[in-house]
């Protein structure tokens, strides 16, 4: 697994358990290339312009399933973070 940022470091995002994923490599580049993001209810959005590229298709049966909740007393990814990665107007990368 890969610790993935949401608000990335680079772009002024914390580097704490409350802006990062654990994620296997692919979903985490796929996560970084905008392929794919999150809605406020923690369930995963695909970008509907890409697709139809092969990679992508690993996404497919995740559609809209929820991320697991972090174990009793760590803190959930916060929704400011969500929110950074998924609208471009906050400096997101998806390709919503």
């Amino acid at each position: 697994l890969e610790a993935a940022h949401l608000h990335w470091h680079c772009k002024g995002g914390p580097a704490g358990v409350e802006n990062g994923l654990a994620l296997q490599p692919t979903l985490h580049r796929l996560l970084d290339w905008g392929a794919w993001t999150l809605d406020d209810e923690r369930r995963l959005v695909v970008s509907p312009r890409i697709a139809e590229d092969s990679a992508v298709q690993l996404l497919v049966p995740l559609r809209g399933r929820r991320i697991r909740d972090p174990e009793s007393g760590h803190s959930p990814v916060k929704l400011e973070h969500i929110r950074w990665h998924r609208e471009r107007t906050l400096g997101g990368v998806f390709r919503g």
